[in-house]
């Protein structure tokens, strides 16, 4: 959805901002931003960075 703490912060305000609990969403985040760095500065391969991912069914590829 974004990269901002709404996830994790809103079900505790009662709301729900995400179709994925606070948790998942953020880390799924934090794979996908490490796997990208990781690519692009490190030189590393990550699989994650191919196409979906039976991991990360929520994460979306164009």
């Amino acid at each position: 959805m974004s990269f901002v703490d709404y996830a994790v912060l809103a079900p505790q305000l009662g709301m729900q901002v995400s179709p994925i609990n606070g948790e998942r969403s953020l880390q799924t985040t934090r794979d996908c931003v490490t796997a990208f760095l990781d690519t692009h500065l490190k030189g590393k391969r990550r699989p994650l960075l191919d196409g979906p991912s039976a991991k990360y069914p929520e994460v979306g590829f164009r």
